[in-house]
């Protein structure tokens, strides 16, 4: 199931070029995964219960281009696959305005689980 979540750039989210730190877009996709496996029933709070846990394996981030100050941005993301306790979850960053929105950025990660 894809989810989305929005976001705006402010200033302490820029450098400055203004555009988007890469810690911060790192830090809002990795959250916007927290928030899906959350919404979908196996976030870091359901897997504690079981003594487990989500570990990032690897994370990739391909930039056509970086958000910028004051953007609005929607991150899409969904799980690709899973199996044997890791998990390949995808991102795409789309930039947003009134009218319309354009894809900017793609990223995939990896989480395993540990006990």
């Amino acid at each position: 199931m894809k989810r989305s979540y929005f976001f705006h750039v402010h200033y302490a989210d820029v450098g400055m070029k203004l555009v988007m730190k890469p810690h911060i877009l790192e830090e809002i996709i990795l959250n916007s995964a927290c928030r899906a496996a959350d919404d979908d029933g196996f976030g870091i709070p359901d897997l504690n219960r079981q003594n487990k846990s989500w570990v990032l394996a690897r994370f990739q981030l391909d930039v056509i281009e970086w958000p910028a100050l004051k953007d609005d941005i929607e991150i899409e993301t969904w799980v690709e696959s899973y199996r044997m306790g890791f998990s390949m979850r995808n991102f795409r960053i789309y930039r947003v305005s009134i009218d319309s929105s354009s894809s900017i950025l793609s990223s995939s990660s990896i989480f395993i689980i540990v006990l």
